[in-house]
């Protein structure tokens, strides 16, 4: 095994290998920077982005984000309000809506990025430099190889804050081999905090600077006090934004809405019930190949990998030829992931849940990958015999399925460049040049914030009604008309999109139309019906 081990290691220190893997790392990287601008100029494309925004933009107008069960304006706010806060820059373009959202991208895009950058500072040598394009190349890949991961990394919601500051928290419990202090503890406690007050699934990662505590000094009270703190940074939270916007009115968005979702079981396992025939049972369908939150795409054998590594480490059971060290951020980050797992199942197996629900337990895996990846660098010395580790497991399997992400990515190139050119181009343009034109005639009710930038009003939002009516909460027939434009007699859904998510097709005379004079056919359903205000 050491022969094989160092005639490979001879192979790949040859100046003419060393110089051909720069200049494909190098190829690497182009293509990556390229997917990601057409990634992050396809977020005007995406339908759910606009709605999202529409809260943000609620609280810099002076409206609230959350109202009470039958008043207010309906919009998309299950989420709890550091959500909204952190899209709060995009509404310097409060009249121009595709930068909004390529704002909000951004945002997004750096709240995953971010806590990389910190990892790989923290492992900074000369070694790690040397070989920092590689590692920019595995970054990248993994950014745009999976969907779990690229529909949260590029498109506004409440994932990025919420990852964000769940992964701080994490960092702060990292003191390199040391006890961790009093003062980082806390910290990490802020961050935890802050992360759940951005999406309620996240809550549990509070359990780390907890079980941290308790691990370093079972007989001390520092994790009692811990507990203390935690309880009064969420009352105090509470009742903050209690005061600003009501109390009631967080507990019903917040909890009572979400917690009224059903599961949905064609969601749960890949699992579809049979329409025609539900008694006869459940029958497996091609979804059973996207089985999600258990799978975790391609990531999760190495759970198995990782867990096998630390117990043989444990009981220093390393074969010759073997180094069985990693890093302890990894084990944290390790221990992320898995706390962050059953919210996120919890989640997506319910109605409306999507696959950007499994990101926390994606991405603190690959969080956790990286770190042994990058510890190794630090640590190994220039003449050191080669040694098989995780990561040199880990390394040309993350960069072989990125490799394959890159490709399938890549053959859609024409497609790719069309988003970046046509990023001003898009439905949510289309909805506010409509209602500019044809003033009070036309309403769009899945672009809540065309009638904030046109009217300076928010009108209910139809995914926001849905969410209600799923819970069995949905607006009482007086609610709804008063949130809706009192003029307009025809209204508009994007082609394709499900119109049942509201109400709208049981009105009186509801029936397909035209759409106004030099308008794209292609971008909309255009319904009127007999309107009485």
């Amino acid at each position: 095994m050491k022969n094989l081990l160092n005639r490979v290691h001879a192979t790949i220190s040859g100046r003419a290998f060393q110089r051909a893997k720069f200049i494909a790392a190098c190829v690497i990287i182009a293509g990556c920077a390229f997917n990601i601008v057409s990634l992050i100029a396809h977020s005007t494309q995406i339908l759910w982005n606009n709605g999202r925004l529409a809260p943000s933009f609620a609280i810099l107008s002076g409206y609230h984000p959350y109202y009470p069960r039958e008043s207010g304006p309906i919009l998309d706010t299950i989420y709890t309000p550091l959500t909204y806060l952190f899209y709060l820059p995009c509404g310097i373009f409060f009249q121009h809506v595709s930068l909004a959202i390529i704002t909000g991208s951004i945002l997004s895009f750096f709240a995953f990025i971010a806590p990389l950058a910190i990892i790989a500072h923290r492992f900074r040598t000369a070694t790690v430099d040397r070989e920092m394009i590689w590692i920019i190349t595995l970054i990248l890949l993994q950014v745009i190889a999976y969907q779990t991961l690229s529909w949260s990394v590029f498109v506004i919601h409440a994932d990025a804050p919420s990852i964000l500051f769940a992964a701080l928290c994490v960092l702060f419990l990292d003191n390199r081999g040391e006890p961790v202090s009093g003062r980082n503890l806390l910290l990490s406690v802020i961050c935890g905090t802050a992360s759940a007050w951005s999406k309620q699934t996240m809550a549990p990662i509070l359990v780390l600077p907890v079980a941290t505590a308790f691990f370093q000094n079972p007989a001390g009270r520092s994790w009692i006090k811990l507990c203390g703190s935690i309880v009064v940074l969420n009352a105090g939270l509470f009742l903050a934004f209690s005061a600003c916007w009501g109390m009631d009115a967080m507990i019903e968005n917040v909890w009572r809405i979400p917690s009224h979702h059903a599961i949905n079981y064609a969601t749960f396992n890949g699992i579809d019930r049979d329409s025609i025939a539900p008694t006869a049972g459940a029958k497996i369908t091609s979804e059973i190949v996207q089985i999600d939150v258990i799978a975790g795409k391609y990531l999760s054998p190495y759970i198995l990998l990782i867990f096998l590594f630390s117990v043989a480490s444990r009981f220093a059971m390393a074969p010759a030829g073997f180094s069985l060290r990693i890093p302890r951020l990894a084990m944290l980050l390790l221990w992320a992931a898995l706390i962050s797992l059953p919210g996120a199942a919890a989640a997506e197996i319910k109605e409306a849940g999507y696959v950007n629900d499994e990101c926390p337990f994606a991405w603190f895996l690959f969080l956790a990958f990286f770190t042994i990846i990058m510890g190794e660098r630090q640590s190994r010395q220039p003449d050191s015999p080669p040694v098989l580790t995780p990561g040199r497991i880990i390394r040309p399997v993350l960069l072989g399925i990125g490799i394959i992400g890159l490709i399938h990515t890549t053959a859609h190139f024409r497609e790719n460049f069309k988003w970046i050119t046509t990023a001003f181009q898009n439905a949510n343009e289309t909805a506010v040049d409509v209602s500019r034109r044809f003033p009070g005639q036309y309403f769009f009710p899945q672009h809540p914030l065309t009638g904030f930038i046109v009217d300076k009003k928010f009108y209910h939002y139809d995914a926001g009604i849905y969410e209600r009516q799923v819970a069995g909460r949905g607006p009482t027939p007086d609610h709804y008309s008063a949130y809706i434009p009192s003029t307009a007699t025809v209204w508009a859904w994007p082609k394709g999109f499900p119109i049942g998510y509201s109400t709208l097709p049981h009105l009186p005379g509801f029936r397909a139309t035209n759409g106004p004079p030099g308008t794209a056919e292609d971008q909309f359903e255009w319904y009127t019906f007999n309107h009485t205000p």
